[in-house]
C-alpha cells in the first residue's frame, strides 16, 4: 500500500485516529457553520417548505452544501467567468452527447478533454477580484461547472441556492455570497492544520504526476487541491449526521463497495453477475471484498460490487424510496459526498464509508492496488450504538 494522494491511516495500521480526529473537527466546523450562515439555512429551509414537491433536506445536509458553494466559489470562480461562453455551451453539449451517443464516448471524451486543456485548465486558481460576486457571476459559476460534467450533484443544489435567492429580492445576495466565501476561508486554513497530515500526497501528485493527464477526461476530477480533499472528509461526517435517523430506522443493511478494493484490478475475480448487480462468489481468501462477503454473512449484510460511478444513479434506482434498506457506500474522497448526494436525491437511506486510500488503475495508479476500509466503522453502521443499548437492556431483563 502506498500513499497517492490521501491515506487515513498515516503510519498507523488502522484508519481509527483518523475517525476520532475526524469528528470532533466536523462538530467544530458545523457549529461555525452554522454561527454564521444560520439565517441562509433557516432560510433555505423555509423557502423548501413552501414548495410543492421538493425534498426537505436536515440542517447538516445545508452547512455542507454552503461550504461547498464556497469551495467551488474559492476554486472556480476566476475560471468561470474567463472561459469563453461559447467553449462553455459546446463542453455542455458534448456532455450531453456522451450518453446520447455511448459508442463514441470515447471520442467525445478526448474531444472534452482537449477543450479543458486549452481554455480551463490554464485558468484554474486565476485571480477574480476584477469580477464582483452576485447572482449573475453566480449563474455563470454553476454553467460553467455543469459544462465541465464533475460536478453534477454539487450544481443541483447550486441552483436551488440560486432560485432561493432569486426567491428573496430584499436579499443582498452579494454580501450572503460574501459570508459564504468568508467561513469556507476560514474553513480552509483550520483544515489545513488539523487535516493537513492525511493529505500530504496531494500536493506531490498535482505537480508530479498530474502532469501526465492532459487531454484525460478525469483531468480536473484528478487535479483537485487538498481543500476538496478536506471538504468531503468533513462533509461526508456532517452528512452522515443527517442521514443517520432513517438510516437507523431501517431492518436491513447493504453495504456497497467499489472493484478497486479487488486484489489484481479484479482480472481474475469470479463474481456473480445478474444483469447490473455485481456479487462476491468468496473465490479468493486474500480479496479485500471476499473478506467483506463473509462477514456480511455472519453479520447479515448483503455485499455488492458498485459499477462505474457514471452510472451510479441507474443502478441505484432498484432501492429509491425505501424504507426497509440502509445502503453503506463506500469510495474514495473524492466520490464520497457526490455518492451521498445521488441516494439523497432517490430518499434511500444511507451512511458513506471512506476508503482508507485511492489506488485504483482508472484514475490513480498505472498498476492499481487494493483498497481497504476501517471494518470496525462499517460494523458501527452495521449495527447502530442505539441497537447495541437495545441488546443490552433486553440481556439484563432476561
Amino acid at each position: 500500500m502506498k500513499t497517492i494522494t490521501y491515506n487515513l491511516r498515516l503510519q498507523e495500521p488502522d484508519s481509527e485516529t483518523y475517525y476520532k480526529h475526524i469528528h470532533g473537527f466536523s462538530t467544530l466546523v458545523y457549529q461555525q457553520t452554522y454561527t454564521k450562515l444560520g439565517y441562509l439555512i433557516e432560510g433555505m429551509t423555509q423557502y423548501c417548505k413552501s414548495l410543492s414537491g421538493v425534498a426537505l433536506r436536515t440542517e447538516a445536509e445545508y452547512a455542507v452544501e454552503l461550504l461547498t458553494m464556497g469551495l467551488t466559489i474559492s476554486t472556480y470562480f476566476g475560471a468561470s467567468q474567463k472561459t469563453p461562453k461559447g467553449i462553455v455551451d459546446l463542453l455542455k453539449h458534448l456532455y450531453s452527447y456522451r450518453s446520447e451517443f455511448a459508442s463514441h464516448k470515447q471520442q467525445i471524451d478526448e474531444l472534452r478533454g482537449s477543450l479543458m486543456e486549452t481554455w480551463i485548465l490554464p485558468h484554474l486558481g486565476d485571480d477574480s477580484t476584477n469580477t464582483t460576486l452576485n447572482r449573475i457571476s453566480f449563474n455563470t459559476l454553476i454553467n460553467w461547472l455543469e459544462a465541465t460534467g464533475e460536478f453534477t450533484e454539487e450544481t443541483k443544489r447550486m441552483r436551488m441556492w440560486q432560485f432561493y435567492f432569486d426567491s428573496t429580492p430584499e436579499m443582498d445576495d452579494s454580501e450572503a455570497l460574501k459570508n459564504i466565501q468568508e467561513v469556507f476561508d476560514w474553513f480552509k486554513q483550520r483544515a489545513h492544520q488539523e487535516l493537513g497530515e492525511y493529505t500530504v500526497g496531494v500536493q506531490s501528485f498535482l505537480q508530479n504526476e498530474h502532469k501526465t493527464y492532459a487531454c484525460r477526461e478525469d483531468v480536473l476530477f484528478c487535479g483537485k487541491g487538498e481543500d476538496a480533499y478536506h471538504l468531503n472528509m468533513v462533509g461526508a461526517e456532517i452528512m452522515n449526521w443527517g442521514f443517520a435517523p432513517t438510516f437507523n430506522a431501517t431492518q436491513h443493511k447493504t453495504l456497497l463497495v467499489p472493484g478497486c478494493m479487488r486484489p489484481n484490478n479484479g482480472l481474475n475475480c469470479k463474481a456473480n453477475q445478474e444483469g447490473t448487480d455485481i456479487t462476491c462468489n468468496k473465490c479468493n481468501k486474500n480479496c479485500n471484498i471476499g473478506k467483506l462477503a463473509i462477514l456480511g454473512e455472519v453479520q447479515g449484510f448483503d455485499v455488492y460490487i458498485v459499477p462505474h460511478s457514471s452510472t451510479f444513479t441507474k443502478w441505484l434506482k432498484k432501492w429509491e424510496n425505501t424504507t426497509q434498506t440502509g445502503l453503506i457506500a463506500v469510495a474514495c474522497l473524492l466520490n464520497l459526498v457526490p455518492g451521498g448526494y445521488e441516494m439523497r436525491n432517490l430518499n434511500i437511506p444511507a451512511q458513506c464509508l471512506l476508503l482508507d486510500f485511492c489506488g485504483c488503475q482508472k484514475h490513480w495508479d498505472t498498476e492499481g492496488f487494493a483498497t481497504e476500509i476501517n471494518e470496525k466503522k462499517l460494523m458501527e453502521f452495521v449495527q447502530p450504538v442505539q441497537q447495541k443499548i437495545n441488546k443490552i437492556h433486553q440481556m439484563e431483563l432476561a
